[in-house]
């Protein structure tokens, strides 16, 4: 019902991550709470069975509640986020464990003793406590997020990926009996969607800033600077991001504040002017001397020794929008803009006419 009420009142919430992923984890713990087998309990066992009994049971059962939940989002997360815990279980057992058993009671607590106006008492002892659990689960969050392997890094797939775990995820749910299982290989459609060979750079949407894929990284040509495009754009691409972003560009490319020139041997070979102050032939000639693609911020006349590069010009950004490069099979590369994809809308404007796509 609440999720009715929401796609009633705001349909647009179906494709925001925060309402897919909290409705398919709701819906698959309450097929798991349906599901649950439910044995008789034997009566009038000794305490020293009948209490690891009751452990056994409970630690089962928190363990499937939290593997269930996982596996409903993870399809969601993998598409949205490009990633997929491998301990997700574990750090949600351990932290649940604390929380349930240490800091909720100790926060109950606190609010009883202020209620009877004994709050020096809470805070020397009860506040303690849950300060003590809350430090701890962020302390297990630390712990598995920074252990080995922790997370894999997967690129999105295709939109019709989504939209076919999410109706294996829903019929699992819903469906009674063993025809439910059919729904299971549905709703990992996500992670086992083939993904289209990622592209082999990204060019920002006004030519200001570009970024190329090396060995799985997406190395920034201005480090530093636009992080969050860069970041969003590897991301989404499911590709790592250096851990030094200079000293990964240093062998490829010489940039200073206004451009980047490549270095002889790398491909693609981009080359950048970065700023809208007009440069003189003789500073942009040795700029797209081995360039096999040249971003300009500024519109001027392209000297002879950039004759055999791709030049893309302010115009070009505003009628494309950004664009990634991606290798042809045949040697080349073609540039796919974002313009077309995302659609003419009021508030984007600027020329009709198609940006360059091919590079020979």
């Amino acid at each position: 019902m609440a999720a009715l009420t929401l796609l009633v009142l705001q349909p647009e919430v179906v494709v925001q991550p925060g309402f897919e992923m909290s409705f398919c984890a709701t819906a698959a713990l309450v097929a798991l709470a349906e599901a649950w087998p439910r044995p008789t309990t034997p009566k009038g066992l000794p305490w020293y069975i009948a209490v690891p009994q009751r452990l056994r049971d409970w630690t089962l059962a928190m363990m499937m509640v939290s593997l269930v939940a996982g596996a409903a989002t993870s399809p969601f997360a993998i598409q949205h986020f490009n990633r997929m815990a491998n301990y997700g279980v574990f750090a949600n057992l351990t932290a649940d464990l604390i929380a349930s058993l240490v800091l909720m009671p100790a926060l109950a607590l606190s609010v009883v003793l202020e209620a009877l106006n004994l709050s020096v008492l809470a805070a020397h002892g009860p506040l303690v406590v849950a300060g003590w659990a809350a430090r701890s689960i962020t302390w297990l969050a630390h712990l598995f997020a920074n252990a080995p392997g922790a997370a894999v890094t997967l690129s999105s797939a295709p939109e019709l990926a989504l939209a076919v775990s999410y109706l294996g995820i829903v019929f699992l749910c819903l469906w009674r009996g063993s025809l439910r299982w059919l729904g299971l290989p549905l709703a990992f459609a996500v992670a086992l969607w083939p993904r289209p060979p990622a592209p082999a750079a990204w060019l920002a949407s006004d030519g200001g800033d570009a970024a190329v894929v090396v060995h799985g990284q997406a190395v920034a040509l201005k480090p530093g600077q636009r992080v969050y495009a860069t970041q969003a754009w590897a991301q989404r691409r499911g590709l790592s991001l250096p851990a030094d972003p200079q000293a990964a560009l240093a062998p490829l490319y010489d940039c200073d504040r206004v451009a980047c020139t490549p270095k002889p041997g790398h491909d693609p070979a981009i080359a950048g002017w970065w700023t809208r102050r007009k440069p003189k032939p003789e500073r942009l000639a040795p700029i797209c001397a081995h360039a096999r693609f040249l971003l300009l911020k500024a519109d001027v006349p392209i000297p002879a020794a950039c004759a055999g590069a791709t030049v893309l010009r302010p115009l070009d950004f505003q009628r494309g929008g950004a664009a990634e490069l991606f290798a042809k099979p045949g040697g080349g590369y073609r540039l796919l803009w974002a313009q077309p994809l995302r659609g003419v809308r009021p508030w984007t404007g600027g020329d009709d006419q198609p940006a360059p796509d091919d590079q020979p």
